[in-house]
């Protein structure tokens, strides 16, 4: 008789916490079958980088946000390097603009024989208040050879 007391309210526990847990914000969305980040104020990230045959690696990234809710948008940018001893930082940028859209490109040069990514930091401001931080998914280049 224990045992079946346990086992139902082992279920009664689990289907409350299905219940609660459906009630929470989901940390992403689904639009039109494609799952994309949930924030507030951001609406979309770009990144991008390619690589010549010299090694002048060529970053852009930029973000759009809702622009009732942001008037300026700071950014940090990192180059990122694997040489198979972990991820290290080659050279970061950073950039600001007043508006709801940011832009930066820089080109930077790299060596062969390496693992690269690129990992962006976003800060959104309305009247100088910070509203909403982005940390983009690392953009992965992949390997220069």
């Amino acid at each position: 008789m224990r045992m079946k007391v346990r086992f139902s309210a082992t279920i009664a526990f689990l289907l409350g916490c299905f219940f609660w847990s459906s009630l929470l914000p989901a940390p992403v969305q689904a639009v039109g079958g494609i799952i994309t980040p949930f924030w507030n104020v951001a609406q979309t990230v770009v990144q991008n980088m390619t690589v010549d045959n010299d090694g002048k690696a060529s970053i852009t990234v930029s973000l759009k946000a809702n622009s009732s809710e942001c008037d300026e948008i700071k950014a940090t940018v990192k180059l990122q390097q694997n040489s198979g001893q972990g991820w290290g930082t080659l050279a970061t940028f950073s950039g600001s603009s007043q508006g709801s859209l940011f832009t930066l490109s820089k080109t930077y040069y790299i060596g062969r024989g390496a693992e690269y990514r690129i990992v962006s930091v976003f800060s959104l401001y309305k009247n100088s208040v910070l509203v909403e931080t982005v940390e983009a998914k690392p953009y992965y280049y992949g390997r220069y050879e």
